[in-house]
């Protein structure tokens, strides 16, 4: 989901769309975002809980233990891709996913962190991290969006990058039409608050009595 509807994976891909000519491959956005995870989490910005087998709460895990560690996805049948957690200094992947490293001594420090069972990261963090706006990078996906078209580029990828654009401008639209009916519904209020004409001098009634019925001109005085 970061990967592709955050503020960053659209800016991403519009800009791989633009400068190769096709559309961004998903392996390869996956792979750059695995990359910022680390970043964040080596940076202390995103922590990672873990629970160790036969137990029930999570733990912080120290951002020590990432240093020797990568973050990859390789296909999957069931879930498309999976997350793999692999040891620095060099190591090879089966296809059914085992790891095999080539360093005993960076195994060992991976190991650290794959005797978790499970993870958990705080879900506000992560989305203030790669929020699905964000001001600067929708700006730039914005004019890589327009060279695409100009380039007459993937039809449906420009489609897919300019949702949030679409989106936004329909917005503002609508809170247009609203603030008008606003207006329009005071305006009416206020009409009707005003107060009816009153005859109320003896010359007026003499004036009514002599007016044309068919299309009557009264001089009231409000």
């Amino acid at each position: 989901m970061m990967a592709r509807a955050s503020a960053w994976g659209r800016w991403y891909a519009a800009q791989i769309l633009v400068n190769g000519g096709k559309p961004a491959g998903e392996r390869e956005v996956l792979q750059v975002a695995c990359f910022n995870v680390e970043q964040k989490i080596l940076g202390g910005e995103l922590e990672v809980r873990g629970r160790l087998p036969g137990e029930m709460d999570y733990n912080p895990i120290p951002r020590t233990f990432w240093r020797s560690s990568a973050l990859t996805f390789i296909p999957h049948p069931a879930s498309l891709w999976r997350l793999v957690i692999l040891p620095r200094g060099g190591a090879s992947i089966e296809p059914n996913g085992n790891v095999i490293a080539r360093d005993a001594e960076a195994a060992a420090r991976t190991a650290q962190i794959t005797n978790y069972d499970s993870f958990l990261v705080d879900g506000y963090q992560f989305e203030a991290l790669w929020p699905r706006r964000e001001r600067l990078a929708d700006k730039a996906r914005r004019r890589f969006i327009w060279r695409a078209r100009w380039c007459r580029l993937d039809k449906s990828e420009i489609r897919r990058l300019s949702r949030g654009g679409a989106l936004r401008n329909a917005t503002v639209i609508a809170l247009f039409l609203l603030a008008g009916m606003v207006l329009v519904g005071f305006w009416y209020v206020f009409s009707l608050s005003k107060p009816p004409a009153i005859i109320n001098t003896a010359s007026d009634i003499k004036l009514f009595a002599q007016c044309d019925l068919v299309n009557p001109q009264i001089p009231f005085s409000v």
